[in-house]
């Protein structure tokens, strides 16, 4: 990751644990699943027990990371307080797959997802999805869905919303 990138990487972390951290009890146990760099998960580890995991190791904090095939998550039912799913889903071919297998392993899920409302918008995602995650070595199978499809997917998952926000990042 070069300079910029790792800048903007960080800043876009902090701009998201401002919104997601007060979400997290003290002391419990967090799997931030799609983890990326693992800022976000460093953050959080301040106050929480956290876990990274992810299908390439692309870490660069000292938590550890626990490398998986992206199909079955390698915990027990119920491992976890928390599952973050932040800015994954788009990056998933199955992500029914991937919600059903972090809501057996979390007992609560908080997922912050892109989404779109025009043609135009997708296309801006799709750019910036490219801009930030190629040069990583990301794969970006551009899998975006609009605002009522992801409500639909974690309905039919069995999910129940209990927060929205709207934000940007």
């Amino acid at each position: 990751m070069n300079k910029l990138s790792a800048y903007l990487h960080k800043k876009r972390a902090e701009y998201i644990i401002d919104r997601v951290l007060p979400l997290i009890n003290k002391n419990e146990k967090v799997l931030d699943i799609g983890s990326g760099s693992g800022y976000i998960g460093d953050k959080i580890s301040k106050k929480a027990n956290v876990q990274l995991l992810d299908v390439d190791n692309f870490n660069h904090t000292k938590l550890p990371i626990r490398i998986y095939d992206g199909k079955k998550i390698p915990f027990e039912e119920g491992s976890f307080d928390v599952g973050l799913i932040i800015g994954v889903l788009h990056h998933c071919k199955n992500q029914e797959e991937l919600i059903k297998e972090a809501k057996r392993t979390c007992k609560r899920l908080i997922i912050i997802e892109n989404i779109y409302m025009s043609q135009m918008q997708r296309l801006v995602l799709c750019f910036f999805d490219c801009m930030f995650n190629l040069p990583a070595g990301i794969k970006v199978p551009f899998t975006f869905r609009r605002d009522g499809e992801w409500g639909q997917l974690f309905n039919d998952i069995g999910l129940r919303i209990s927060k929205e926000n709207e934000f940007r990042s």
